[in-house]
């Protein structure tokens, strides 16, 4: 029997879309790095090089409305998104790409592997879920209309502490204040859109259709509930494997970016050897 439609999956195709923005490093076999809402490619400066000096060609985007990419004329979904980064793979000719998503980046990822396997080589998911409860949809849609109303400033506050371990700001608080920073520069109504997006999220009985090698990381004191997310990805996907990071919440790279790394590269060397 087939899969059930699924709106964002089955969405027509996007047509062409503006460039994304990237900055690329390294050589070798491609490895795409995808933040999450409100960030930047500089979600990934202390994994990057790690990854590019192991000998990989490493490219970490801007998604839409984010940093240096535009918002497109067209409305912006989740299968905006990932078309988005299909075009880059192809313009870039180095595909198909291992990709690796935060969180949205995660669940753009997890999109544009459904809906252009034939560029995925394998997919790493970062303190991601493929489902939302209907509350958390409304969460995120609340909150980009809140932004416009009243200002990034407005959601700092329920937003960036969750993404770190109660001790951790203090102790880093020149990178803390950068984070902050970065979700403070995001237009309100960039970031409207970007929340609107993510909420879409639910396509968790697809996931069978994903066939190329998985791996979830997520922290161990990650607030989204980050077991039952690990195991619907292993009940679901055939060649999905999870990794746990202990004392660690939602931004894994900037938390722990040695760990993250690490795991990175174990598992990278199975699925896209360098040399």
């Amino acid at each position: 029997m087939a899969d059930p439609a699924n709106p964002v999956i089955d969405a027509p195709d996007s047509g062409p879309l503006p460039e994304l923005w990237c900055e690329r490093s390294g050589s070798g076999p491609l490895v795409l790095l995808l933040h999450g809402l409100s960030d930047t490619h500089a979600l990934w400066r202390f994994v990057a090089p790690a990854l590019a000096g192991a000998g990989y060609t490493v490219v970490a985007i801007d998604h839409y409305a984010h940093g240096r990419s535009p918002l497109p004329e067209v409305p912006l979904t989740t299968a905006v998104m990932a078309d988005g980064v299909a075009q880059l793979i192809e313009r870039l000719a180095l595909g198909p790409a291992v990709v690796v998503g935060l969180s949205m980046g995660g669940g753009v990822a997890q999109v544009h592997t459904l809906r252009r396997p034939d560029l995925v080589r394998a997919l790493g998911l970062v303190s991601t879920s493929s489902e939302f409860k209907p509350e958390n949809r409304e969460r995120f849609v609340r909150r980009g209309e809140k932004a416009v109303r009243e200002g990034m400033a407005s959601v700092v506050e329920e937003t960036v502490p969750r993404w770190f371990t109660p001790e951790w700001p203090a102790a880093n608080a020149a990178l803390y204040q950068s984070i902050v920073d970065t979700v403070l520069a995001n237009p309100p109504e960039r970031f409207r859109a970007a929340s609107a997006a993510n909420s879409e999220r639910g396509w968790t009985d697809r996931l069978g259709a994903i066939r190329c090698p998985v791996l979830f990381v997520g922290g161990e004191a990650d607030p989204m509930g980050i077991d039952g997310v690990a195991a619907t990805f292993r009940a679901a996907i055939a060649q999905a494997r999870t990794e746990i990071v202990p004392a660690v919440s939602h931004l894994i790279p900037i938390q722990k970016p040695g760990e993250l790394s690490a795991i990175l590269l174990r598992w990278l060397a199975e699925v896209a050897p360098a040399g």
